[in-house]
């Protein structure tokens, strides 16, 4: 992978949220200047040498600013951040005023260059009336000033977000595609290809989940037989060396890790979630996560 290069600009930054929050203060940001591929979930760990994150907070904007401005404070190498910013619950109309308000100010005392939406289908079916017309106007507020905007999707969505025809989808910077089913694996580079068509001038980044989801969703879609886990180990290393190889070859842009915590995995709080991890089972999720995380370090050579 490539190392960074970066220049640091020192200057008076300020965050200005519609009138509502100002900061001023002398802060180093750098400038990312080299291509970057690999961006991990989480600001909080150090996750070695991994320079690019991507973090949730589905908080009042003003409030997700300050938290990213704090955390980037403690580990101010880093370079790049994403925020996905909203909540499973927030309405259409909700999320557009958040994007208003993102694209309103130019953000300068922290690296900030992405922001976007996790489940992203899930959201277009929250929105009422013209999707096409509301994603539209949704994407090109919170790209006002400068800022990228990314979404997650997953494979098993593909067909529907095929035979959607929205022309928004153009606007969108990056795509992060996971596949939620471990056994379906085989099938992730004619997934890709179809995203490519559906987000044209986006940048597809493999998904690549790290962690025990035994628990949390069958072998294959449609199904119930839950993965052994063997198995669950198996189809996680065999996507991750797939990934690996679409990323060498061109057809993927970047890799995108989830839950993150490399080399932190029993830090990690989606372990107090049953649908994640059955209480009984605590142990062995950990265990099986952290070899996930040690062979994804050898596979993608992070220190």
């Amino acid at each position: 992978m490539t190392k960074p290069t970066k220049t640091i600009s020192v200057s008076i930054c300020a965050i200005q949220v519609l009138g509502v929050l100002t900061l001023m203060l002398v802060c180093a940001v750098p400038k990312v200047e080299a291509s970057e591929n690999v961006i991990a979930w989480g600001i909080e760990n150090s996750q070695g040498k991994l320079v690019m994150r991507r973090v949730g907070c589905g908080d009042a904007p003003a409030s997700c600013l300050s938290y990213l401005s704090a955390q980037w404070k403690k580990n101010p190498r880093l370079n790049w951040l994403a925020l996905a910013y909203v909540r499973q619950t927030d309405s259409a109309e909700s999320v557009l005023k958040k994007s208003e308000v993102y694209g309103a100010e130019k953000v300068t005392n922290v690296p900030l260059r992405e922001v976007g939406i996790d489940d992203f289908y899930d959201f277009i079916k929250r929105i009422k009336g013209d999707k096409n017309q509301f994603l539209d106007k949704t994407i090109t507020a919170a790209k006002r000033n400068g800022l990228e905007f990314g979404v997650t999707i997953y494979a098993d969505q593909i067909e529907d977000l095929e035979y959607s025809k929205i022309a928004a989808f153009d606007k969108i910077d990056r795509v992060a595609l996971y596949e939620r089913y471990r056994e379906d694996y085989s099938s992730y580079p004619s997934q890709v290809s179809k995203a490519k068509i559906i987000f044209p001038n986006a940048k597809i980044y493999g998904g690549v989940y790290h962690y025990d989801r035994i628990d949390y969703l069958p072998c294959r879609p449609r199904e119930k037989k839950k993965c052994s886990e063997n198995e669950e180990f198996a189809n996680f290393n065999s996507l991750l060396l797939l990934q690996k190889k679409m990323l060498s070859k061109g057809d993927l842009d970047g890799l995108e890790l989830y839950p993150g915590n490399l080399g932190e995995e029993t830090t990690w709080a989606g372990w107090n979630q049953q649908n994640l991890c059955n209480n009984s089972r605590r142990a062995n999720c950990i265990d099986l996560s952290v070899k996930m995380g040690r062979s994804l370090r050898q596979t993608l050579a992070i220190p």
